[in-house]
């Protein structure tokens, strides 16, 4: 089995703002533009010529023209984080497909997510309720893939926005030991982990996260890189941020519409670990200092905060990646490789294996 993860997309909802010149993004290049999403994708053979299944996490913006350009093939299921507009728009599209294409059996798509996150869904696109079936993620429960073989998810809540509901980041385990696992962030501010959680969570060998700010707007509601520009001990809006946001405030979007058992004890427990807001990582250095996941792969990144904010510049691919990985290594991180990667990228989870580009 050859398992590959190919990015759709790595933009985030608004890469370029119209009349607002963009350092990182080209216009003129629509599959650059892509919202973030990802394709697992499970070969048979190391040339990438058969594929054994194919699941999809995330689908925003552009993300149903690049799966049409990229071997026009349906998913097998799809995984939502959050139920923001550019991560799960391309949801319809991709569900009408399927109908289509099974029209004369009873199979539906499979759409893996938080009750939450599936209440939104609902809301928006409530028509293509008989055409899904919903496999309901638990915060902090490992979860067989049906549709794979030998591929496991677990959920684990994130605060992005108090608008955000029953978002998550997504933990990929296989049962393949020549495989790594990987995780994927989606949008944060911040992780809300339990402190059993790291150290499952460290056995990742891949890292994709959002990397959407530089340094801290919390405003934002996305983690920046670094909590601290080089003429500051510590941002004022992060410092702020802290005083005046309790910890508790961070599990109401998970709370508000799921009263699930597993879902209120997992948030129990993470209230018994943490005690205040600034002692969970708000930036990635400080996730990257608790949990040290080798490659790091930077995501959704905008910039245009860094700009308005602290009067920094909006960096391109290859700045971006060097600054990164330049401080990262004067914060001590220095068996950790990070990348800024590009739609249409294939990374290979294979151990011991070059990364493929």
């Amino acid at each position: 089995m050859n398992l590959q993860l190919r990015i759709n997309g790595t933009a985030p909802a608004w890469p370029v703002l119209l009349e607002h010149p963009s350092a990182f993004y080209d216009p003129s290049d629509i599959a650059g533009m892509g919202s973030a999403s990802y394709s697992l994708i499970a070969y048979s053979d190391k040339r990438k010529t058969s594929v054994v299944w194919e699941i999809l996490i995330d689908a925003g913006h552009n993300t149903v023209p690049f799966l049409l350009n990229h071997g026009n093939r349906i998913p097998d299921a799809i995984f939502l984080t959050h139920a923001h507009p550019d991560h799960m728009l391309g949801i319809n599209w991709i569900v009408q497909s399927h109908h289509f294409k099974f029209r004369n059996s009873k199979s539906k798509l499979p759409v893996y997510c938080t009750r939450s996150v599936w209440n939104m869904l609902m809301n928006t696109y409530s028509y293509i309720e008989p055409h899904v079936r919903f496999v309901e993620l638990f915060p902090g429960q490992k979860q067989c893939i049906d549709e794979t073989s030998g591929l496991y998810v677990t959920p684990y809540p994130v605060f992005h926005g108090k608008g955000a509901w029953g978002a998550s980041m997504l933990y990929f385990e296989t049962q393949w030991s020549n495989t790594k696992n990987l995780l994927i962030t989606a949008d944060m501010l911040c992780p809300l982990l339990r402190k059993k959680d790291i150290p499952i969570i460290t056995q990742a060998g891949d890292l994709f996260i959002d990397t959407n700010n530089r340094f801290p707007y919390p405003e934002s509601n996305h983690i920046s890189f670094a909590k601290k520009t080089e003429s500051e001990k510590i941002s004022a809006r992060l410092q702020q941020w802290f005083e005046t946001v309790d910890i508790s405030d961070l599990l109401a979007p998970h709370l508000m519409f799921d009263k699930d058992k597993l879902v209120k004890s997992y948030c129990d427990e993470f209230l018994s670990d943490w005690n205040h807001t600034s002692e969970i990582p708000h930036t990635i250095l400080d996730f990257l200092s608790l949990i040290p996941i080798p490659e790091v792969f930077l995501i959704h990144y905008f910039g245009i905060y860094d700009e308005i904010n602290y009067n920094e510049k909006i960096l391109d691919a290859n700045r971006l990646q060097q600054w990164a990985g330049r401080l990262a290594k004067q914060n001590g991180l220095t068996n950790i490789r990070i990348r800024v990667p590009k739609p249409g990228d294939s990374i290979s989870l294979q151990k011991n294996t070059k990364q493929s580009g």
